[in-house]
């Protein structure tokens, strides 16, 4: 199960986690849901999909060009600083106990990857890596249409979900820049 979350994770705080958190639970629900409708085919098929239990949580980290393009500022760190954060911050969710769910065949059921986004065509990564489910972040302003037709161009079959909001008020990055929290 393939799934795909956005974000420029400028300053990567709790809210950011516990989107990736988020989207994460929301994939094993849906895999879970996927496995018993398999169940009623065939039990061999069920016993190899269980042994392919696993999460890709694949997070898209936003080029500088783009974040300036859609936001109008530059981002505080670089590209490659924001991708490094998130990259050990998925290494730490993939050894957290109390987020792992139980491991199949002796490796864990959760794989995380940070990948900087496309520089000309920002939905150039759903052909790339074709997720199962996209998580958008509570406050993502996304063109939900231009969103369908590219998973329609690129003939994905996947979902679309809301993330819902991780204490906004005190995590949210553009509230803690203009309180002069953030440099």
């Amino acid at each position: 199960m393939k799934v795909m979350v956005f974000g420029t994770f400028d300053n990567l705080h709790p809210g950011h986690l516990d989107y990736f958190r988020q989207a994460r639970f929301f994939g094993e629900k849906m895999m879970k849901r996927s496995s018993v409708k398999s169940k009623s085919v065939n039990n061999d098929t069920v016993k190899k999909e269980k042994t392919k239990y696993r999460i890709e949580l694949i997070v898209i980290v936003a080029r500088d060009k783009n974040v300036w393009r859609s936001k109008g500022y530059a981002a505080q760190e670089d590209e490659k600083t924001r991708t490094g954060k998130v990259t050990a911050a998925l290494k730490k969710m993939k050894t957290n106990i109390t987020i792992t769910r139980p491991v199949v065949d002796g490796r864990s059921n959760f794989h995380g990857r940070a990948v900087l986004g496309g520089l000309k065509n920002r939905w150039s990564v759903l052909k790339k890596y074709r997720p199962d489910l996209i998580c958008l972040g509570y406050d993502q302003k996304v063109d939900l249409r231009k969103l369908k037709d590219e998973i329609a161009k690129f003939r994905l079959c996947c979902k679309i979900k809301r993330m819902k909001a991780y204490h906004p008020e005190k995590y949210k990055s553009s509230y803690c820049r203009a309180r002069g929290l953030l440099q």
